[in-house]
């Protein structure tokens, strides 16, 4: 017995009126859908013949996308081809539609937490194909990314962990889901202090010495520097509060 061949239904010529299951068994011919087509599976013995409906840009299966010849009949009606509106794809949250993407029809967007909607939560598919308003999606809460958004971008969480710094000491600031370490050395009998970031990864290091007093400034002054010049290169993403850090004459 030769095995399953695939062939396009109504233009190929292994197409036949019925399609046969074994004796006998014999499904109806199936029906090319307006604005789509169909391709079946045909059986030349027991196995059941199988046939899938794809439409055109702008139209939508309305019914099941597939349909089973068994025992001479189709396991369910077949489906037609319906305007619609192109089909929505939300990450980090859940789409629902009172008709899926057919004309008329109402889709709306809830996010996973800790994500939030950007744009509006709800859109409708118009007569004309086209949705009332850009899809919405989930995104992280602002000054917050990753896939969780655990990762904080704000130049104000990283200011106030270097608040603590002493003298002669180091701390570790996590930023944007990257880490540097950051530490403040005496430069002057005038006690004044210069400021030392680094990057582990990228092996990048700013320091900063204009007249500080204090270990804490130095290191805030290094830590923007450094951030400025890792945001430059692409490595670290920008600060959503960006005009918040101090000026890099500072440095």
């Amino acid at each position: 017995m030769s095995p399953i061949s695939f062939c396009h239904v109504l233009s190929h010529p292994c197409f036949k009126p019925n399609i046969f299951l074994g004796k006998g068994a014999a499904c109806p011919p199936v029906i090319k859908p307006n604005h789509g087509d169909v391709i079946c599976s045909v059986a030349t013995h027991n196995t059941a013949a199988k046939c899938r409906f794809l439409c055109d840009e702008g139209y939508s299966i309305f019914g099941s996308e597939s349909v089973l010849c068994t025992a001479g009949k189709w396991s369910t009606k077949q489906p037609t081809c319906e305007r619609a509106c192109k089909s929505l794809t939300i990450t980090n949250g859940e789409l629902k539609c009172t008709n899926k993407t057919f004309e008329d029809s109402v889709c709306t967007v809830t996010c996973n937490k800790p994500h939030v909607i950007h744009g509006v939560s709800s859109i409708t598919c118009q007569r004309n194909r086209s949705w009332s308003s850009r899809a919405p999606s989930c995104v992280c809460p602002i000054c917050t990314i990753g896939d969780k958004c655990e990762f904080s971008t704000s130049w104000v969480g990283v200011s106030n962990t270097l608040l603590a710094m002493q003298a002669y000491s180091s701390i570790k600031v996590d930023y944007g889901g990257k880490m540097f370490i950051c530490t403040s050395e005496l430069h002057s009998i005038k006690v004044l202090w210069t400021g030392k970031c680094f990057d582990k990864d990228t092996g990048i290091q700013t320091e900063c010495s204009n007249d500080h007093e204090s270990p804490r400034s130095s290191a805030i002054a290094a830590a923007a520097s450094l951030i400025r010049e890792l945001v430059v290169k692409q490595i670290y993403p920008v600060p959503c509060d960006a005009d918040k850090m101090p000026s890099s004459a500072d440095c």
